[in-house]
C-alpha cells in the first residue's frame, strides 16, 4: 500500500507549490481535485481544451517528481446542479457530457485502464451508514481516501472518528490491495457556505468566506508574492479565475 495526498487540501496555495509541498511530505502521488467553480483545476476550465490542460497536467505533476494517483471531479458547489439522477433531462444530458469529457481528460492522463472505484467511508458514515455495510466494496477498490468523519460530519478531528481504520487497513490487506492510501484532510468551509459565496482563493487571491486566522492571511501573501520562473514559459493552474 501506497500514499497519496489531495491537492485541494491547501486551496490558497498555488498548484505548483501544492505538488512540491506533497512531494516534500515525502508523498509519491497525487489525488487530483477537478471542482466546478472553486478548486485549483476547474471542469469549465479545462474543457475549453482538454488536451492541452492534460499536457499541462502532465507535465507540472512529473516536475513535482509525483504520480497520479486519483482524479477526482465534482459537477457543482451543491449537490443537485448535474446530479445523475436530477429530474430535469437537460440537466441529465449535461451532466454525461461533463463526465464524458472528465473521462477523456482521464484517459489523456493515462489514469483509466481497468476502471474500478474509488473509496471513501467518509461519505457513508456522514449519513450513518456502518463500516460493515461499506466493506464488501472493498474488493473493488483501486483506490482509497482516509480522514476522520462521523454521522452528520464529512471530517472531523481523529478523536471524534466514528471509522475503524484499522479494520479497513487489514480488509484491504486480506483483499490483496497494492493501491494508494489518500490522505484528505481538507478545507470544509465551503460546505457551510452558499453557491453565491462559495468559492477557494487560490493564487488569484479571492475571497476566504469568514474570518482569516493569522495562517490564512500568510498564504494569501504568500501566493500574491510574484515568483521568478526559469526556462520556458508555463502555463499556471493555480490562476484559472
Amino acid at each position: 500500500m501506497k500514499l497519496a495526498c489531495a491537492d485541494f487540501a491547501w486551496p490558497l496555495l498555488p498548484h505548483a507549490d501544492v505538488l512540491r509541498l506533497i512531494r516534500m511530505l515525502e508523498i509519491d502521488a497525487l489525488d487530483l481535485g477537478v471542482f466546478a467553480a472553486r478548486s485549483h483545476i476547474r471542469p469549465e476550465i479545462v474543457r475549453q481544451d482538454i488536451a492541452l490542460w492534460a499536457g499541462v497536467l502532465r507535465e507540472r505533476i512529473a516536475q513535482a517528481g509525483l504520480e497520479l494517483a486519483d482524479v477526482f471531479v465534482q459537477n457543482a458547489l451543491d449537490f443537485a446542479t448535474l446530479a445523475p439522477n436530477h429530474p430535469d433531462a437537460a440537466q441529465r444530458d449535461a451532466s454525461l457530457a461533463l463526465f464524458l469529457d472528465m473521462l477523456e481528460l482521464a484517459r489523456l492522463l493515462e489514469r483509466t485502464p481497468g476502471l474500478t472505484l474509488t473509496l471513501d467511508y467518509t461519505h457513508f458514515t456522514y449519513v450513518g451508514i456502518p463500516d460493515a455495510e461499506i466493506e464488501p466494496l472493498v474488493p473493488y477498490a483501486r483506490h482509497v481516501q482516509g480522514r476522520g468523519a462521523r454521522k452528520g460530519r464529512l471530517q472531523t478531528r481523529f478523536q471524534d472518528n466514528a471509522i475503524d481504520y484499522g479494520r479497513l487497513l487489514r480488509r484491504l490487506q486480506e483483499t490483496g490491495y497494492a493501491g494508494y492510501f489518500a490522505i484528505e484532510y481538507v478545507w470544509t468551509a465551503w460546505q457551510r457556505t452558499s453557491a453565491r459565496r462559495s468559492c477557494c482563493a487560490t493564487s488569484s487571491g479571492r475571497r476566504w468566506p469568514g474570518r482569516r486566522t493569522r495562517h490564512q492571511r500568510r498564504a494569501l501573501r504568500l501566493s500574491r508574492s510574484p515568483r521568478k520562473r526559469h526556462g520556458a514559459p508555463v502555463v499556471d493552474l493555480g490562476n484559472l479565475g
